[in-house]
């Protein structure tokens, strides 16, 4: 109110849940555009403010489109906050069409998160979607490491969009696979020239170099909204002069002048390429349609091996994804289960004894040979007991070969 009594254009923020519903339900009533850059899980409201956040649901789709081309079946949840239930409600309605088995964790207020790693480890769990704050992401990641709970077998795939701008040095070299998206786009020309205009800077008159070329998702979806709101604010002032003239709380009417419906209609339909990428908007106002990359942590630092898009899903890129899956399979040592079947798995005719996969020759076994060569890992033949390749009985369990991948 302090604000509008100077005469505003538009307010911008906040992050909190409870004081945006105020900001916005004066805006409403004074008419003045109110722009957001949070998650909002609220799928329907009277009068919707402009969010440049990705719409929760679509942001959902992305994480369980993940989990679908990795194909997995069975994983843990582990969330912070209880939000974090609302933000992974995807996976139930998944889990329900395609029979996934979920794990549900949450970590308890005043308690080390190593103590709930330690009962997910127990459980014999090590496939991990992880929601929580930016500022605590390093954190659990260790605790998870003290426990052992941060080795080449451990897969997680974190929900933040910030995890690019965190320091996870300590983690790089543990072979664990550490996956996530984010939605600025680094390549952007634009960005790069914030980056060097950033670079040097005036502190108490002194230049001062910064070295992280990074930026936080809420801060390039502030700087998108600015510009939005400025192209929009532009556009609408070529047909009509724009005034801001000081408004009272107290009235609790709009001035004669308001704008702030114009404004914000005019917003819904202007497209703009920002830090963010397309910046557009669905007829609620809601930014359904939005690119994310996808990162991969590798001793580099993050890479990125992919990307997501509203309408077209995931795309894993080929180089990407070769040296994806070669630095999960290096120095790993492997089972690898097969049937004595001619002329892919043979035994070898010898008069010396052989020992280990020295007793077996075959299309498969120099297959495997050749694969291991290429991509750095150690294996051990074992032929399944019951010599199958593996067929599904009248209780829905599997046999042979089959049967020992599904049961790890």
């Amino acid at each position: 109110c302090s604000l509008m009594k100077l005469g505003v254009a538009g307010i911008f923020g906040t992050q909190s849940d409870v004081t945006s519903m105020h900001v916005q339900s004066i805006c409403d009533a004074l008419d003045i555009p109110h722009v957001e850059a949070r998650w909002d899980f609220q799928l329907q409201r009277q009068r919707l403010p402009i969010n440049l956040f990705p719409r929760p649901a679509m942001l959902g789709k992305a994480y369980v489109d993940l989990v679908r081309i990795w194909g997995w079946t069975e994983f843990c949840l582990v969330y912070e906050e209880s939000e974090g239930v609302i933000r992974l409600q995807d996976f139930f309605k998944e889990a329900q069409k395609y029979g996934w088995r979920l794990h549900l964790y949450q970590f308890k207020s005043g308690e080390a998160y190593r103590d709930l790693f330690w009962k997910i480890k127990v459980a014999g769990d090590n496939r991990i979607v992880l929601d929580v704050k930016r500022e605590n992401i390093y954190t659990v990641l260790k605790h998870a490491q003290q426990v052992g709970m941060m080795t080449e077998n451990h897969s997680y795939l974190i929900t933040s969009l910030d995890v690019h701008t965190v320091d996870l040095e300590d983690f790089k070299y543990g072979k664990s696979n550490i996956t996530a998206f984010r939605i600025v786009d680094m390549g952007s020309p634009e960005l790069q020239s914030l980056f060097d205009e950033w670079s040097q800077f005036s502190v108490f008159g002194r230049k001062t170099q910064t070295h992280q070329r990074t930026i936080k998702t809420q801060t390039a979806l502030i700087y998108d909204a600015v510009k939005l709101f400025a192209k929009a604010l532009a556009d609408f002032d070529t047909s009509k002069t724009v005034v801001f003239p000081p408004i009272f709380c107290e009235s609790g009417e709009p001035s004669e002048d308001a704008i702030g419906t114009s404004i914000r209609n005019l917003m819904k339909l202007i497209k703009i390429q920002g830090l963010t990428g397309e910046v557009k908007f669905d007829q609620q106002g809601y930014r359904s349609e939005f690119h994310l990359d996808l990162l991969f942590l590798s001793q580099d630092g993050f890479k990125k091996i992919g990307g997501w898009h509203s309408s077209y899903g995931i795309n894993i890129t080929l180089n990407a994804t070769s040296e994806y899956n070669s630095l999960l399979l290096q120095n790993k040592s492997l089972i690898v289960t097969t049937v004595i079947n001619p002329p892919y798995t043979m035994l070898k005719d010898s008069a010396q004894l052989l020992s280990g996969n020295d007793r077996y020759e075959g299309y498969c076994v120099d297959l495997i040979f050749e694969l291991s060569r290429q991509l750095g890992f150690k294996y051990r033949f074992k032929l399944v007991e019951d010599n199958a390749y593996g067929i599904k009985n009248d209780k829905g369990e599997w046999n042979g070969m089959i049967g020992e991948l599904i049961r790890g």
